[in-house]
């Protein structure tokens, strides 16, 4: 165990103080991009993580003219903006504000959550369904603690010397 004069161990002790929170900042921005670009893959695998989102029916392919579910034109992917905050500590938020331009209503929340169609084209109160693509998820879970761990077990080992 390394041996410290109070002078030496009040310095490291400062060096911790200053540098461990850039580190944790650090390691919260990693893990929301890492974060967002999970919920990126939800689009390509079609799902929310590894349970699909319901097919579109055969009317809506053929009328769409592929049967890819939420790629009509890339807007609600695209829609994802990153907030980072310092109010009361350090965190983040991803957001999806697509909104449509025929309704105005938030595209994003109405696939998200799912809802009933007000088109006469499509039958006045015809459920569509959830296809969320965001949320809580063990794999979301996964990435931020590991995004996390690496940033401060990274500033631990360089700063803190004690036991060395």
């Amino acid at each position: 165990m390394a041996k410290y004069t109070p002078k030496q161990f009040m310095q490291q002790a400062k060096s911790m103080l200053v540098s461990f929170p850039a580190e944790a900042k650090e390691g919260v921005i990693d893990s929301v991009l890492a974060v967002e670009q999970e919920f990126d893959k939800n689009f390509d695998r079609q799902g929310f993580f590894f349970q699909p989102w319901q097919r579109n029916k055969q009317s809506t392919i053929d009328l769409k003219g592929g049967s890819k579910v939420l790629h009509d034109s890339g807007k609600l992917r695209k829609s994802r903006k990153v907030f980072l905050t310092s109010v009361g500590g350090f965190g983040g938020r991803i957001s999806y504000s697509a909104i449509s331009d025929r309704t105005h209503h938030d595209y994003a929340a109405l696939q998200q959550n799912g809802f009933r169609t007000s088109r006469r084209s499509k039958g006045i109160g015809a459920p569509v369904p959830a296809r969320p693509f965001v949320g809580n998820h063990h794999v979301v879970d996964s990435r931020i603690r590991s995004s996390l761990t690496k940033k401060v077990f990274g500033c631990l080992t360089r700063n803190y010397v004690i036991g060395r």
